[in-house]
């Protein structure tokens, strides 16, 4: 069984794990102090490099006093350090040249919500993480630790802040066979230094403090410790003074102060239930204070994260062999002892350089004492009794300045990404095309490094994210920012509850792997091959892509201001939209020099394509054909407002390509309406004349069968007229022999009617005159 002093706690004999892996303070101690032992090694081989890079020259000095070589040349010629620069500068390339430093997808809310709410969160976390200057710090300072040694750490100090702070390397001990991948990890440990006003804050409310973890009394203890007053004793022992004075702000107070080194352990604790891996632990104690209650914890907090990505974030340079931490290697330990040749070797070609190359040799020992030239124009005469003696330093200059010509040409092949080489070929002119393709592959990172840094880096805005809306309190570190963060998202619409539950935060990814020249050739070639058939939105992106590759991100605000751009999109769509409305029902489109040509021309193709496609579904030609009409002429409008700007010469070249297509189908559909109104024309001409053809055929049979009948009608009338005359002539010879008999018979009765009125008269008369006769009487 291991020695438990130095190692982290086990299971016991009976199979259960401990409350806590380090149950001590003296625990803590000793295994930092293991770890510490254990890196003196890798502490001076980090030495050695900084001092290359420091500009250290390659000899002392006084060994070269001492053997009496004062004259020659020890310098250090700093091409190391322009390695690491130009490293660097790709690294912060990558963190800087981006839209925003992160990207945030949110996944609750309906799609529309989705892609607005992720916008607004997106470009605000973007606002927090840029206003504040202590993190663009920190990330140079963890990218020169990362390409210098291999790792480049920023570490969270509580639960509450969401702004990491940078370590040295050297601040970060992982036990031996530690594996690069913090998922693996047990145990580590962080060293930091605190002014007596930093730790003075965490502990300036008590209550909260103890609730955290914090033993107050051991802080206080080496806060008194930490101010040289101490040791004067009386009131300057008193924590009430040394309180005073940190309220007080008292700069001398500050300044006098020792700093207070405390070292940090962070491990894993064993797997509890109903949790899928073991929370990782978190104690400080005082690294220097061995007399002074060793046996004390600073701070002791069990399970106080969830994650290792919650607390350490060690940003390697690359995996390692084997992937073990410690065998991942910056590019100063890899360049390291070949710069230092070069260095020698430069010095050595120097001191060649300088040497005399004429040696003058006395043929006597007298004249070794006087020595004279008579000089004539360009020519000299030497004295008698010296002889010259040439040296040959040109051989020897050459075969130096060769062999660094290909040590040179090594280096800069096995650290091309990161610093381009200028060499000067042999033979013709080198071509344009030759110079782009050095260019790519000198001046950029390798894809999978940037790639790796960039997933890393993906972790550490997820851990910072989550921290920023998780904030309840101002007067939590960074608390007030925080809260103004989520403020921001608010006025926006976004909702607390769907910040907390992100689909992803990930670093925004910019073209050219880290190389300016790179990133303005790609955004410069998109530009020119795929704008014409890019969205708006997509084209507005792209130009902001070339404004920030020519002229840098803080330009695009400047050129192509996002507010405005947005917004007048937005408008001109709209107003395009309505004049398609209008069109479909006949309504000309009124062109304006207001409107912008590219959103008005593209939003009428597309309702033109539409419109044609929507033949195949039934639509009705003439409505069609009239619609292309109308669209056609106001395109063609916004296509030669189009022609005058150079930009969209490309985009005019597409459009008016794909307006000529909606002509053709225009006319070919007008042709064709033609074509059925022709048809319908003849179709209803042969009708007719086939109607007409019926009906003559129809008048003629009815004409004949009419004459017929006429004829029939005609027969039939002169046989009734003839037998009508016939029976006339019958009838009036009846009647003439009816009326011969009637008469003789009206002449009798007449007779025989005048024979009995005679009668009657005479009668009536005889009567009357009987009458008379009686009267008289």
């Amino acid at each position: 069984m291991p020695n438990q002093d130095n190692h982290l706690l086990t299971l016991t004999d009976a199979g259960t794990p401990p409350e806590t892996r380090i149950g001590s303070a003296m625990q803590a101690r000793q295994i930092f102090q293991m770890m510490w032992r254990a890196d003196e090694g890798r502490a001076r081989k980090r030495q050695t490099v900084k001092g290359l890079i420091d500009g250290n020259p390659p000899y002392r000095q006084a060994d070269l006093d001492d053997a009496g070589r004062s004259n020659q040349c020890n310098i250090n010629w700093r091409v190391s350090e322009s390695y690491l620069n130009s490293a660097v500068g790709a690294f912060y390339d990558l963190f800087n040249e981006a839209p925003t430093y992160a990207t945030i997808l949110l996944k609750k809310g309906t799609p529309e919500q989705i892609t607005n709410w992720s916008r607004a969160v997106t470009t605000h976390f973007h606002w927090l993480c840029s206003n504040e200057s202590d993190f663009d710090y920190n990330t140079q300072l963890s990218q020169d630790e990362m390409v210098l040694y291999g790792v480049g750490p920023m570490v969270f100090q509580d639960i509450f802040d969401w702004r990491p702070i940078a370590l040295q390397a050297a601040q970060l001990k992982v036990p031996e066979r530690t594996k690069s991948n913090t998922s693996r990890w047990e145990l580590a440990t962080v060293e930091i230094d605190y002014q007596s006003d930093e730790l003075w804050k965490y502990i300036l409310d008590t209550e909260a403090a103890t609730t955290l973890g914090w033993n107050v009394e051991r802080a206080r203890n080496a806060i008194i410790n930490a101010c040289p007053d101490t040791a004067k004793g009386g009131l300057f022992r008193t924590w009430e003074w040394h309180q005073q004075q940190l309220k007080n702000g008292s700069l001398s107070y500050s300044m006098s102060s020792k700093t207070i080194s405390v070292a940090h352990l962070f491990f894993r604790e064993f797997t509890k239930k109903g949790e899928s891996e073991g929370k990782i632990s978190h104690v400080m104690i005082i690294r220097d204070s061995t007399n002074d209650k060793p046996d004390v914890f600073l701070f002791q907090k069990i399970a106080r994260f969830d994650n290792w990505n919650q607390c350490i974030h060690p940003m390697y340079y690359d995996r390692g062999g084997g992937g073990f931490h410690h065998s991942v290697t910056g590019m100063g330990i890899k360049m390291f002892n070949a710069i230092e040749l070069q260095n020698r070797m430069l010095c050595n070609a120097a001191d060649k350089a300088m040497a005399p190359k004429l040696i003058f040799k006395p043929t006597t020992s007298g004249n070794a004492e006087e020595f004279s030239m008579i000089q004539h124009a360009d020519y000299g005469v030497l004295a008698e009794g010296y002889d010259m003696i040439q040296t040959p330093m040109s051989s020897m200059m050459d075969d130096v300045m060769v062999f660094h010509r290909e040590t040179s040409n090594l280096i800069a092949s096995n650290l091309s990404q990161y610093r381009p080489r200028s060499s000067d070929e042999q033979g013709n002119p080198r071509t344009a095309t030759e110079i782009q393709k050095n260019a790519q592959q000198e001046a950029a990172l390798n894809k999978t490094q940037m790639n790796r840094y960039l997933i890393q880096r993906d972790d550490l805005y997820a851990e910072m994210y989550r921290r920023a809306v998780s904030v309840t309190s101002k007067t939590a570190p960074g608390g007030e920012r925080a809260l103004e963060f989520q403020r921001r998202c608010k006025a926006d619409g976004v909702p607390l509850e769907a910040m907390k539950e992100p689909e992803l935060v990930r670093a925004s990814r910019v073209m050219g792997q880290g190389s300016e020249f790179l990133r303005q050739q790609s955004t410069e070639y998109l530009f020119q091959m795929l704008t014409p058939t890019l969205p708006e939105d997509g084209r507005a992106n792209l130009i902001k892509d070339v404004i920030a590759a020519r002229a840098g991100q803080h330009a695009v605000e400047r050129y192509y201001p996002e507010a405005n751009a947005s917004k007048l999109a937005d408008d001109q769509t709209a107003l395009a939209m309505g004049q398609v409305a209008d069109m479909k029902i006949g309504v000309p489109a009124v062109v304006t020099s207001t409107q912008n040509p590219m959103i008005f021309a593209g939003v009428f193709l597309q309702a033109a394509d539409q419109a044609a496609g929507s033949l195949s579904q039934g639509a009705q030609p003439q409505e069609v054909a009239s619609f292309l009409d109308l669209s056609g002429q106001a395109i063609a409008q916004h296509l030669q407002r189009m022609s005058g700007d150079p930009s969209r010469k490309q985009a005019l070249d597409q459009m008016t390509k794909q307006w000529k297509q909606l002509a053709q189908v225009h006319d070919q559909l007008v042709q064709h309406i033609q074509q059925q109104q022709q048809q319908q024309s003849d179709q209803q001409q042969a009708a007719q004349e086939q109607a007409q053809s019926q009906q003559s055929d129809f008048a003629l049979a009815q004409q004949k069968l009419q004459g017929d009948m006429q004829l029939h009608a005609a027969k039939t009338q002169a046989g009734i007229a003839d037998k009508q005359v016939k029976t006339q002539a019958q009838i009036e010879l009846a009647r003439q022999k009816a009326a011969a008999g009637l008469g003789i018979q009206i002449t009798k009765h007449v007779q025989a009617t005048a024979q009995s009125a005679t009668e009657h008269a005479q009668m009536m008369a005889q009567k009357k005159s009987e009458g008379k006769e009686e009267k008289s009487e």
